[in-house]
């Protein structure tokens, strides 16, 4: 699936006045394509995610979807979506195993198809010995894992992550970067994620898509040239730290303007 930006602006009008989010933005994925959505604070990233995932509606433009080649054209002009917050936001009335069943259960598959997707992510995000705990019993890292397997268990065509692992220290952060190339490796699902972290946006990424401080335009779209599977030794290397230092200085300039304008809170 191939999602495509059209010219999408957004402005939201709050206490002081109207504020542009996003101005003119336009890009296109490729068919099962993991993009990282990089920028200031305050550039409109999650508002673009947001609108892809049809949660706000655009002033100006619109998204599409593209089948791959020879695919038939999505259900109403969309294809099934999933978003990762970074707020883990499980019921917490549910086990781990009720949490991943909910989206196929509201969906209406008969129950030993919920069943059998179910143990399947289960087994995907190592959580099988879990599955019946809740999620007041689980570690930071296990609920995002829950959250992912949760996304993962409807199937999208379309995974959009909002800054997932922001809320981990820096181990358990490390270890589920892992945890998602191997994960996504496995889906081939078209993923967008927002970060604000340049190296995870250069080990994670096909593309990163560079936005400007608000209103949030298109800077530059950068092909990571990592080649796959990637491991952690890459993350040592003289390569990725260069490459990560053209990011920086693509994104320096925007970064200080936002901070200076008091666009970073």
């Amino acid at each position: 699936m191939r999602v495509v930006i059209e010219g999408v602006s957004k402005r939201y009008r709050g206490r002081r006045g109207e504020v542009e989010a996003l101005r003119s933005v336009s890009f296109e994925t490729r068919d099962g394509e993991f993009v990282a959505i990089l920028g200031p604070s305050g550039c409109g990233k999650s508002t673009l995610l947001s609108i892809v995932a049809g949660l706000v509606k655009p002033d100006e433009g619109r998204v599409r979807f593209l089948q791959a080649a020879g695919g038939p054209p999505p259900a109403n002009g969309r294809p099934l979506t999933a978003v990762v917050f970074q707020e883990f936001a499980l019921f917490p009335w549910r086990t781990v195993r009720q949490n991943i069943a909910f989206g196929p259960e509201v969906r209406g598959l008969p129950r030993d198809q919920v069943a059998a997707r179910v143990e399947r992510y289960l087994e995907m995000v190592g959580l099988t010995p879990f599955a019946d705990k809740y999620p007041k019993e689980l570690s930071g890292g296990m609920k995002q894992r829950v959250g992912i397997a949760r996304a993962l268990a409807n199937d999208p065509e379309v995974l959009l992550m909002d800054e997932p692992l922001s809320a981990l220290d820096a181990q358990t952060r490390s270890l589920m970067q892992l945890d998602l190339l191997r994960l996504w490796e496995e889906s081939q699902k078209t993923v967008l994620y927002v970060t604000h972290n340049l190296q995870e946006a250069a080990f994670l990424a096909d593309r990163i898509l560079l936005l400007s401080r608000r209103p949030g335009r298109v800077r530059a779209v950068v092909e990571v040239p990592f080649p796959r599977p990637r491991t952690e030794a890459l993350q040592a290397s003289p390569a990725f730290a260069a490459f990560c230092q053209e990011l920086w200085e693509l994104l320096r300039d925007e970064a200080r303007a936002a901070m200076e304008a008091g666009e970073d809170g």
